[in-house]
């Protein structure tokens, strides 16, 4: 999904100066709660940084296979001060995958990695069936 369909509003086309911010998107980004929000592109990272200075970076490297399996043109990994560093090249491989998510629920001090590892796998796999079509 992508910012319009959870959010309703366009992250990207937005005059982030204007007041015209909904009030639930400044309770996101002023909150303590975790979301995701993607940046493909330097450009477009930088601004998040900036709009999220507290931001807890995620960056994906080796991008370019995954995406061409895809069938997708990739983009140049983008080179942002990060907490974590995640391989795209994981996804090829269950145990790297759990390892890498299971890393990054600890770096996070995220206390419910014994709930979410069975989900793990099963959910990997159908992601991969289903973007890999």
């Amino acid at each position: 999904m992508g910012c319009n369909e959870l959010f309703s509003f366009d992250w990207e086309s937005q005059d982030w100066n204007a007041p015209l911010i909904p009030r639930y998107v400044k309770e996101i980004f002023e909150g303590n709660e975790y979301f995701c929000k993607t940046a493909h592109g330097d450009a477009i990272a930088k601004k998040y940084k900036c709009l999220f200075p507290n931001a807890q970076v995620i960056n994906f490297v080796n991008c370019a296979d995954f995406i061409t399996s895809r069938g997708e043109q990739p983009q140049p990994d983008i080179d942002i001060d990060s907490m974590y560093t995640w391989d795209c090249n994981w996804f090829n491989d269950a145990q790297k995958t759990l390892a890498g998510i299971r890393n990054l629920y600890s770096r996070l001090s995220m206390p419910d990695w014994n709930l979410v590892e069975q989900y793990i796998e099963p959910y990997r796999q159908r992601w991969l069936d289903t973007i890999l079509k």
